[in-house]
């Protein structure tokens, strides 16, 4: 949380978790895009774009990362302990 809140500038933030979900809990300025859209289609950002994944632990979030590094995606991250770490 702290090296994202340090980040000269600002990557993308996006919630894999359930739309209902990021309706009621989420990361200002993020756009949701569920692990179940990830499976089936583009994801709304380029490649080599800068995009930290997040959900409510981070457990879906390491597997949208798994998923798209195997389709080439280069600069993703994902935020440790996920949105319940952000609160904090």
């Amino acid at each position: 949380v702290e090296e994202l809140r340090s980040m000269p500038t600002q990557p993308r933030l996006v919630d894999v978790s359930p739309a209902s979900i990021h309706a009621d809990h989420s990361l200002p300025g993020s756009v949701n895009f569920p692990l179940e859209a990830i499976r089936r289609e583009e994801p709304p950002f380029e490649k080599s774009e800068a995009v930290v994944l997040y959900s409510g632990t981070s457990a879906e979030a390491y597997e949208a990362y798994r998923f798209l590094v195997a389709r080439g995606y280069t600069n993703l991250h994902v935020l440790e302990g996920g949105y319940r770490c952000w609160q904090r």
